[in-house]
């Protein structure tokens, strides 16, 4: 499994516990090519939307659910 895969992979797991739990998700830091694919890829995904916070190079993603 090469590493976009697993990113991807992360990414849904967060998705799909912050779709089942309601409460937000911090992803563990990600250099900004990491965190682009990441928003990338869940910009898709019905019901969370995703923002960055922090300082480089601990920027992290928060995974929140829409209301």
């Amino acid at each position: 499994m090469n590493e976009k895969q697993i990113l991807i992979n992360l990414a849904n797991k967060a998705a799909y516990k912050v779709k089942k739990t309601g409460r937000k998700v911090v992803m563990e830091p990600m250099t900004p090519s990491e965190r682009r694919l990441v928003h990338a890829h869940l910009q898709n995904f019905k019901g969370v939307e995703t923002h960055s916070e922090g300082e480089e190079p601990y920027r992290k993603i928060i995974v929140t659910s829409v209301r």
